[in-house]
């Protein structure tokens, strides 16, 4: 598995990227990860990131959908799974497997997410992010496509 680099203190990957380093701790850990489970973890670790570092961790946009946050390019990766656990990692044009190298804030950001979550089932994921003040219900009620980056940073602790 290759690694993308953090370069002087600024990570910028893509989000399918930072779904294959939770896909490889459930593996590791015998962890069932859902196609919706998969999402709300990345959701919750790029809040926590940003938080932290008041840096993006990845430019594409949250989409406001039924079951709470959720990345285009990580639905259609992914959505062949439909409930059931995903068993294999996203791979380039070229069959390279990429995730994001695990130091820093990166790390950090990581690890509390995946300890605090990794129990979850996407439902109960999706039920958080669904909670009053959340920049879902925000983005729902305002009829917004998108969640609003500052409503995500702002979100309170799910």
């Amino acid at each position: 598995m290759g690694f993308w680099k953090e370069k002087e203190g600024y990570v910028l990957v893509s989000a399918v990227n930072v779904a294959n380093n939770f896909i490889n701790k459930g593996l590791e850990e015998n962890i069932e990860i859902t196609p919706l489970k998969l999402q709300k973890l990345v959701y919750f670790l790029f809040k926590h990131y940003y938080k932290d570092t008041n840096q993006l961790l990845f430019t594409e946009n949250f989409e406001t959908w039924k079951y709470g946050p959720v990345l285009p390019s990580i639905y259609s990766e992914f959505s062949s799974y439909g409930n059931e656990p995903i068993k294999t990692y996203a791979k380039d044009s070229k069959s390279n497997v990429y995730a994001v190298e695990e130091k820093g804030a990166f790390k950090t950001a990581f690890d509390y997410v995946w300890e605090r979550y990794k129990n979850f089932t996407g439902s109960n994921l999706s039920e958080l992010t669904h909670k009053p003040g959340t920049a879902w219900t925000k983005a729902k009620e305002k009829q917004n496509p998108f969640l609003d980056i500052e409503d995500i940073k702002n979100e309170p602790n799910l």
